[in-house]
Parts: C-alpha cells; sequence; structure tokens
C-alpha cells in the first residue's frame, strides 16, 4: 500500500504540473509513467521547458511530501538530463546557461507549483488510488 501512495503520489503531481502548465496528456495511471507529450523540435522555449518541469514533478513531489527520493526515479532523472541537454543546444542562448542553473530554475518551478496546492495533490492521489486511472479532466 505504501508504494501504491508513492507511485499516486508522484503521478499526479507530474500530471497536475502538466495540466497548469497546458501541456497535452490523455490520463495518468499507475503503469503509464511517460503520459506526457514528448518533447519535439518544433516545441517553442517555452512549452519545451515547461514539459521538463512536468518531467520532474513527481522527483519533486517526493521530497516535499516524504524528505527522501525513491528508486523509480531514475527513468525521470535520465529524461530530464536528455532534454535540458536537447534543451540548450536547441535554443542557443547568447547567455547560454549552465546545465545545474536550468536543473535548479526547472526543480524550483515545480516546486512552486506543488508547494501552494499541496491538499489538491493528496486529493488527487486519494482519488487515483481509488480508480487508478484519471484523465486530464479529472485533473
Amino acid at each position: 500500500q505504501d508504494e501504491k501512495e508513492h507511485i499516486a503520489l508522484y503521478q499526479t503531481s507530474k500530471a497536475y504540473c502538466a495540466k497548469s502548465l497546458g501541456l497535452d496528456f490523455e490520463k495518468v495511471s499507475f503503469f503509464n509513467y511517460e503520459f506526457l507529450t514528448p518533447i519535439t523540435h518544433i516545441a517553442d522555449q517555452k512549452t519545451y521547458f515547461d514539459t521538463i518541469v512536468a518531467q520532474v514533478a513527481g522527483v519533486v513531489a517526493y521530497d516535499l511530501f516524504y524528505k527522501m527520493r525513491y528508486a523509480n526515479i531514475s527513468d525521470d532523472i535520465r529524461i530530464v538530463r536528455k532534454w535540458i541537454e536537447q534543451y540548450q543546444n536547441e535554443f542557443d542562448l547568447e547567455n547560454r546557461e549552465e546545465y545545474h542553473t536550468l536543473i535548479l530554475k526547472v526543480m524550483q518551478s515545480a516546486e512552486a507549483l506543488l508547494e501552494s496546492k499541496k491538499e489538491k495533490i493528496i486529493a488527487l492521489q486519494k482519488k487515483l488510488l481509488e480508480d487508478e486511472v484519471l484523465t486530464k479532466d479529472d485533473i
């Protein structure tokens, strides 16, 4: 049961951030870790950044709610690293931001979204535990 609660928090945090940022997805469940639409080369800079924020939201939620990290975040970390490197390359900014600075901005953005809505995230976590699948409209 603890594991299901952790996964529900992780998934609903990502879905909440995605919806709040206007990103496209259909549903979130216990089994579909990659529910976010992949970044394409035609994505604008804001969409690219916001997608990275949503992807890292589960990791941030663990830190925020449980004050620790869990083994299931390794795929997110791998994906986020890859997307940040792509972000740096795609948007060759005049003052190119350092990798760690971008990660910090991404993590802070996710934390700001989740911190202000802790009760909402807990309610979504409970709903996912009950229903096992939530649509974008449920979020």
